[in-house]
């Protein structure tokens, strides 16, 4: 979609505008709210940089508090509001049917109706059945339980048969029927174990999972090769994937636009540059979400390396006219003096940067309207974001370079000794 926007913009539309009329040419009117608060963020920054910076840091530094309260994980009936007719029968499947969430336990022998696998088996689904996360629990030790109950007719013969011949025999009375299939292979060499767990609870189990798992397949050694799997055992990785995935995806994004400007700009400086208004508001959205008790979980895992790819056009304007204005004042021999530069790249690019702004975040607050949790969090969050790149572009990226710019002023010879002030290249931008 990106690359067919840009193809879009760099073709069609020059070609849709070669047939329209000439556009008449409107002059920006000096005197508007939006010209006068550019120039008074432009102020701000320039005259009050260190507690522009101090501010930012401290605001940082609280942000990051925050990072080890943020949940991670994804509780999935924390997704729906209370009166979601999903949610509803979500809830009343936990209360009355065992559970929404299943752990699975598949076992491989030569023959899984041994009883010292069967035994395995009932020892694997006692312990999970114990969890109070846990409703139900069926495996296919009880199934040959049953059998030998029902046929021979006595209550106290619900027990596992002491001979394989005889669990053969029982299980051939039902080879053919759907039952049989739920719980053993054709062959006989894959058994079952499935367990319920109450959706609501399930995060319990996520933090005893490698205990529980260890203790399930450990119940199988030297008899069959035993593995958890199912949707139960997916949820409890889960945790693990989110924040690996998270990690991953900001560490990949923040080297590849680092690496990006650097190349663009060919300077080093202009690279650092760039990671502070795009690492900030990242900075402050996730420990944001840990103080307002807001999971990490797959929908908003994927806001880090999302907004690094929206908010950057931002900087990129700004920096990219940072340095026109600096090869200007090179080429016509006018003092460089940093301020005339900033005033005109935060006012010259600030009404645009403004309105692409407020597009983004006014899209990504639609998701507000949506039932689904996810959705709202994921826009509330991104929204945001982009708001706050917005001002880190124009206020604190200014501040950080009025207070650490990374060169000396360069004094260009010039044919005219007098230039004009920053206020007045400012103005007529």
């Amino acid at each position: 979609v990106v690359m067919f926007a840009l193809l879009y913009t760099l073709i069609l539309v020059p070609i849709a505008f070669s047939y329209l009329p000439p556009l008449t040419v409107k002059t920006v009117k000096d005197s508007g709210f939006i010209h006068r608060m550019l120039v008074g963020t432009a102020d701000l920054a320039w005259k009050h940089h260190r507690p522009v910076v101090i501010v930012t840091v401290l605001i940082g530094l609280i942000a990051a508090l925050g990072i080890p309260r943020t949940e991670v994980g994804a509780d999935f009936q924390a997704y729906f509001h209370d009166d979601d007719p999903v949610g509803v029968d979500a809830r009343f499947v936990d209360q009355h049917l065992g559970g929404t969430i299943t752990i699975e336990v598949v076992a491989e022998a030569d023959d899984v109706r041994q009883p010292e696998v069967l035994r395995a088996m009932e020892r694997a689904r006692v312990y999970l059945q114990e969890n109070p996360a846990v409703g139900t629990a069926m495996g296919s030790e009880q199934l040959v339980r049953t059998l030998n109950e029902r046929y021979m007719g006595d209550p106290e013969a619900y027990v596992i048969p002491d001979t394989l011949p005889r669990s053969a025999q029982l299980l051939e009375l039902i080879i053919g029927d759907e039952i049989y299939r739920d719980y053993f292979s054709t062959d006989a060499r894959i058994g079952r174990l499935s367990a319920r767990v109450n959706g609501s609870e399930y995060r319990q189990l996520g933090e005893h999972s490698e205990e529980i798992e260890a203790y399930v397949v450990g119940q199988f050694d030297g008899l069959a090769r035993a593995e958890m799997t199912g949707l139960g055992k997916l949820i409890l990785n889960l945790d693990s994937y989110i924040l690996s995935s998270q990690i991953r995806s900001i560490l990949v994004a923040f080297i590849t636009i680092g690496l990006m400007i650097c190349l663009m700009f060919r300077s080093l400086r202009f690279g650092f540059y760039a990671l502070i208004p795009n690492a900030t508001p990242l900075l402050i959205i996730v420990g944001a979400m840990g103080w307002l008790r807001i999971s990490l979980d797959v929908a908003t895992v994927m806001i880090g390396s999302i907004m690094l790819g929206l908010i950057v056009d931002d900087t990129v304007h700004f920096l990219a006219r940072l340095r026109l204005e600096e090869r200007a004042a090179k080429a016509e021999g006018r003092n460089w003096d940093l301020r005339t530069p900033l005033y005109a790249s935060g006012v010259g690019t600030g009404r645009a940067l403004l309105t692409t702004s407020i597009i983004l975040a006014a899209a990504f607050w639609t998701n507000l309207a949506a039932s689904f949790k996810v959705n709202q969090n994921f826009g509330l969050l991104s929204g945001i974001a982009v708001c706050l790149a917005l001002v880190c572009d124009l206020l604190v990226l200014p501040a950080v370079i009025r207070w650490l710019p990374l060169r000396k002023e360069v004094v260009f010879k010039a044919e005219e000794t007098s230039r004009s002030t920053a206020a007045d290249t400012a103005t007529e931008l």
